[in-house]
């Protein structure tokens, strides 16, 4: 994905990487701003599910978009994973554009999943 650059980036030019939530660290987190980032996703996914042992994936993490940190002003993405991680390993500050932009594209990778598979 790094060659693609499909990979989000935060303010300073560093991947933005999370732990998921099986706890494995450095999980990238993909630019839904960007086309690439979207296809790549998307088409991971519909990978999987041709291959007929998937019938489609649980969108959990639906509701993480880019949001304004009030205390620190300033745009972060962040994953919980666990719930018991420090927010160093949980966040990654962005600009204003990258945040408005993911969280626009990631509403598209919503919508295109939504069509393949349904709302449920």
């Amino acid at each position: 994905m790094q060659e693609a650059k499909a990979d989000m980036v935060d303010i300073k030019g560093n991947l933005v990487a999370f732990k998921n939530d099986n706890g494995m660290p450095n999980i990238n987190v993909f630019d839904f701003s960007q086309q690439v980032g979207r296809d790549l996703w998307t088409g991971f996914v519909k990978n999987l599910t041709d291959t007929g042992y998937v019938d489609g994936l649980f969108d959990d993490k639906q509701n993480i978009l880019s949001i304004f940190n009030d205390t620190g002003n300033f745009w972060q993405i962040c994953e919980w994973g666990t719930g018991r991680d420090t927010w160093n390993v949980s966040c990654g500050i962005i600009s204003q554009e990258s945040a408005s932009n993911y969280n626009t594209g990631k509403q598209k990778v919503l919508d295109i999943l939504h069509e393949t598979f349904g709302p449920t």
